[in-house]
């Protein structure tokens, strides 16, 4: 929680600023065209980089990569921690499911 106290986001202010000036970039290459850009993924790229920042203090610049393993993991990650979150008993921890295992599967060790 340190790294959301205000002191901490205005001096991440700078470096939050060329994050959405990435952002403003991946638009102006989608509004000419390219296939396969849409804004939910850049936006999706502009969470993951400002929150990375400011949290971590790790640039990892997903708005310029084309690659979008960072995605992949979080669209399998939050609906199977949402659902670990809201199960009344953790049958997770005895009964694993294919959500689960590819889960655990990419989770470092």
């Amino acid at each position: 929680m340190a790294g959301f106290d205000p002191a901490h986001v205005r001096e991440y202010f700078p470096s939050l600023q060329k994050v959405a000036h990435r952002l403003a970039g991946r638009w102006r290459v989608a509004s000419a065209g390219r296939p396969g850009d849409r804004p939910a993924v850049h936006l999706m790229r502009f969470t993951v980089d400002a929150i990375a920042g400011l949290a971590f203090g790790s640039e990892v610049n997903t708005l310029e990569s084309d690659s979008d393993r960072i995605q992949q993991h979080s669209t399998s990650l939050f609906p199977t921690l949402f659902k670990r979150i809201m199960a009344p008993l953790p049958t997770w921890r005895w009964f694993r499911s294919a959500a689960d295992r590819q889960v655990e599967a990419a989770s470092p060790k």
